[in-house]
């Protein structure tokens, strides 16, 4: 019992030195700041669960990444990372760090969406580039046992399985909704850490009513809870 519980001891305080557990931050300008505030409201400030989280404003924390375990990007941030903060963050995400990018947030690391793709700089995290479907896109459930949507009831297809953001994606990237060819909701398993993608607000899926039995709501809270349990996040499905 002593060896199991020293033993317990040990990873814990492992984990701990990798990444200070359970500090989400949340980062993004005017236009993501809207959908932060509801992610606070729904979720971060909800009754049924404490997380510990700081907004950090428009700038992301490159220079602050361990002090935090999940890092949530909407739409976009103004500070363009440099090689060597890319590295950092890399490195961060490698060590046991998460990070979700909500709509076009995978744009803010070049200085051009063009740059994003013709640099490949995330496809490390699975990212290709950001695609923008005016006439909507039919998606389906690709991963049907991903814990990113587990006790989420997608067998009525809900209104926004037809999407105008999305993503291009590299194979290290699961698509989990999409089609054949884009990426709605997405995981990548990345060493001890993870990125995930999100094409849609939920504040504007909400204004719009095309999320009334809050089934996005429900993939972000999952999203949130897998960053702070390694056993879902890196199951193999």
């Amino acid at each position: 019992m002593l060896r199991k519980m020293l033993l317990t001891s040990f990873l814990i305080i492992a984990g701990l030195a990798a990444v200070n557990a359970g500090q989400i931050a949340l980062t993004g300008s005017q236009e993501g700041q809207s959908e932060l505030k509801y992610i606070t409201e729904k979720i971060l400030d909800g009754k049924t669960q404490e997380y510990s989280y700081e907004n950090v404003g428009e700038k992301f924390p490159f220079d602050r990444l361990d002090d935090f375990t999940l890092i949530i990007a909407a739409v976009r941030f103004s500070n363009t990372p440099d090689q060597e903060q890319l590295k950092k963050l890399r490195s961060w995400i490698e060590n046991g760090g998460n990070l979700i990018l909500i709509s076009t947030a995978p744009n803010s690391f070049a200085r051009t969406p063009t740059m994003l793709d013709k640099d490949k700089l995330l496809a490390w995290a699975g990212v290709w580039k950001v695609v923008y479907k005016a006439k909507g896109i039919n998606c389906v459930v690709q991963v049907p046992e991903s814990p990113v949507i587990q006790g989420v009831n997608l067998k009525d297809k809900p209104q926004w399985f037809k999407a105008d953001q999305l993503i291009w994606h590299y194979r290290n990237m699961q698509n989990i909704i999409g089609n054949e060819k884009y990426c709605l909701v997405g995981f990548a398993p990345v060493n001890a850490g993870s990125v995930a993608f999100l094409g849609y607000e939920l504040n504007k899926l909400s204004t719009a009513h095309k999320d009334p039995e809050h089934k996005w709501l429900q993939i972000i809270t999952n999203l949130i809870n897998m960053s702070e349990n390694p056993q879902y996040r890196h199951s193999r499905y």
